[in-house]
């Protein structure tokens, strides 16, 4: 994965030095996981405000959830983006879809494929941008 030429070095090492053990620290202390998550589809360097959750959703489990965002033009510091990457290049090497169903069964049957490859998915956490949320 490359990284973004608008990506800033000291935010990334920030990340990295800072905020992402201050988050680890507390999910820790608070017996909580983790759950990393990309807005895909959105402009990737701010979707602060745009989600996918239905209407009223986030907002019921407000006080159950926290929400963190990398620094921007970093999706490569986020262990989701392996699996993206993967499901973009095998849906690419498929013939172009003509229409959005094509496309969507597409992705749908890499998803479902990629769900059953454990150790694939496991060694997304293995890539050295992203060791560090293992």
């Amino acid at each position: 994965m490359k990284k973004a030429c608008g990506q800033s070095p000291a935010a990334v090492k920030k990340w990295h030095e800072e905020d992402y053990p201050v988050i680890a620290a507390a999910a820790k202390a608070e017996g909580t996981e983790i759950q990393w998550g990309a807005e895909s589809g959105l402009r990737s360097d701010d979707v602060r405000g745009h989600g996918f959750a239905p209407t009223g959703q986030m907002a019921e489990h407000a006080d159950a959830i926290q929400v963190f965002y990398l620094p921007s033009y970093s999706a490569e510091l986020g262990p989701d983006e392996m699996a993206n990457a993967d499901i973009q290049q095998a849906v690419t090497k498929l013939a172009p879809a003509r229409a959005k169903l094509q496309w969507v069964k597409a992705t749908f049957r890499d998803l479902r494929s990629e769900q059953r490859q454990f150790e694939r998915i496991r060694k997304y956490s293995q890539h050295d941008p992203v060791r560090y949320a293992a």
